[in-house]
């Protein structure tokens, strides 16, 4: 397993402790974070014990982070690591432990570097305590299983695929739910999770954050997906670039394929 690959489990699993100790870190903090949005004492609890894993373990990074934005740590950065430390924070203050929220982290190759430069990358979905990882290349869940992506999907209304209705979606989706079962739970990363496990075809958005397009890149081609823009065009040349958003369909080929045809 890459040293960082490590790091990344680590730090997922330093994640998923502070959910269960403090679980109900609800109240707003008074502050927004670089994207505009309210903070609560949850995303701010979980970013700072990411940053203490890796001021402590003295890691060669610069971060990206969804709340505080680019952090220094390392005067000599070989990595640049994002993450989203708490997705799906409407979930967490209203789920009553029932809706998904969980957090993302991508280490890339470089300080300035392109979306196929990740070298580690993992998801963990905290309500099911799914985690998953990018490493070497494959996509694997905690305990080292590979993981391979369905791909005898019917591709009829009973396909269930995860597209985040936010940012004008409803009205770029619309066509989808014609052909496909769109849905959505408020939460990218369980989209993603659940594309993982197999319960879903494919995911999508059209306003995803650079600090998680990375985790979804490498997690989805890590298992056999296809992750292109709804233009239908490769995304793994593009920029990480924290003031822009990306347009992303990731999942099983042959529906990502037919969402693109349908929304080209």
């Amino acid at each position: 397993m890459h040293e960082l690959t490590q790091h990344t489990a680590q730090m997922l699993n330093i994640g998923r402790q502070t959910v269960r100790k403090n679980p109900f870190l609800v109240n707003e903090t008074g502050t927004t974070n670089t994207k505009g949005d309210r903070t609560i004492e949850m995303d701010v609890k979980i970013e700072i014990a990411f940053l203490e894993y890796i001021r402590r373990n003295k890691l060669p990074v610069w971060v990206y982070s969804e709340e505080i934005g680019i952090v220094k740590p390392h005067p000599k950065p070989d990595f640049l690591v994002t993450f989203d430390p708490l997705d799906g924070s409407d979930n967490y203050i209203l789920g009553q432990g029932l809706l998904p929220f969980g957090s993302l982290i991508a280490f890339y190759h470089g300080s300035k570097p392109r979306l196929k430069d990740v070298v580690a990358a993992g998801a963990i979905e905290y309500t099911t305590n799914r985690l998953y990882l990018f490493d070497n290349g494959q996509t694997t869940d905690e305990n080292g299983n590979k993981v391979q992506l369905r791909n005898n999907w019917e591709l009829d209304q009973k396909t269930p695929v995860y597209l985040e209705t936010y940012a004008k979606g409803y009205e770029k989706y619309r066509s989808v739910g014609s052909r496909l079962f769109v849905k959505n739970q408020g939460a990218l990363v369980s989209s993603l999770i659940y594309v993982l496990g197999n319960s879903a075809a494919a995911m999508g958005g059209i306003a995803i954050k650079s600090e998680e397009v990375g985790a979804i890149y490498a997690l989805i081609s890590g298992a056999g997906g296809l992750v292109i823009s709804s233009m239908g065009n490769g995304i793994q040349n593009l920029a990480l670039d924290h003031n822009r958003k990306y347009d992303v369909l990731a999942g099983d080929k042959s529906t990502v394929k037919l969402m693109a045809k349908m929304l080209g």
